[in-house]
This record gives C-alpha cells, sequence and structure tokens, in this order.
C-alpha cells in the first residue's frame, strides 16, 4: 500500500468511464472543427 492511485480511486468512484470517454472525443472534436475553421480562415 505505498503507492497510491488517485486516478485508479477516481475511476472506481465514478462508475460510468464510458461517458468521461465520450465527452473526452466530443472535446477533441470541437477542438479539431475550431482549428479548421480557424485555419480555414
Amino acid at each position: 500500500m505505498s503507492e497510491h492511485h488517485p486516478l485508479r480511486d477516481w475511476l472506481q468512484a465514478f462508475p460510468l468511464p464510458s461517458v468521461v470517454a465520450s465527452l473526452l472525443v466530443g472535446l477533441l472534436v470541437l477542438i479539431g472543427f475550431y482549428y479548421l475553421l480557424t485555419d480555414s480562415l
């Protein structure tokens, strides 16, 4: 028990990691569209 993994504890505390994954993908898509729009301008 010397090593502590807050990320693992957070994942265990949060029962829906798929929701987080979908949110991250959505953010990446929004950022991608933003860069594409600003690059085209």
